[in-house]
């Protein structure tokens, strides 16, 4: 005799799968590792350390902390290599990863040039961010319609310039 019942978890079980299911897909849409618009403003505000523009990322893109470019690096891995010790801390108190590792097995601190310090701190980007003078930018992939407007902009140049011929 053959049992065609169907089991059916209890609530607490289903939420408890449902929970896990979200957590490995979070974990998974984190591990795409790939250069865009966001990683190359996140270099650039690590880099120059540019606290508060890396903030207003963090703020608007929650992902911005955990973002990976091509190459399996991160803010974490610019700032230390810039030897951006305050961008570090705001990093480390927003969660990243010390023990992340890039396309190279490297972490982090391996990017730190000799005699790099870090003083512990309390500040987050969250201390940062009423600092912002103008809201931080969006990160999409919509350089086709700045380059369709730049063309207008041109072409209407253009048309002023036969005009006054």
């Amino acid at each position: 005799f053959l049992d065609t019942s169907v089991h059916i978890p209890s609530t607490m079980n289903f939420k408890v799968s449902v929970l896990v299911f979200l957590w490995v897909s979070q974990l998974l849409a984190d591990s795409t590792w790939e250069n865009t618009e966001l990683t190359t403003h996140i270099w650039r505000a690590c880099s120059e350390g540019d606290a508060v523009r890396l903030a207003a990322m963090a703020v608007r893109t929650p992902n911005a902390v955990t973002a990976r470019s091509a190459d399996g690096r991160g803010a974490l891995f610019w700032a230390y290599e810039y030897n951006q010790p305050r961008i570090v801390n705001l990093l480390l108190n927003a969660g990243a990863d010390e023990d992340a590792e890039d396309a190279d097995g490297k972490k982090p601190k391996d990017f730190a040039p000799a005699g790099f310090e870090l003083a512990p701190s309390d500040e987050t980007f969250a201390d940062i961010a009423p600092k912002m003078e103008t809201p931080p930018p969006a990160y999409n992939n919509d350089d086709e319609e700045d380059d369709d407007e730049e063309e207008d902009e041109d072409e209407d140049e253009d048309e002023d310039d036969e005009d006054e011929l």
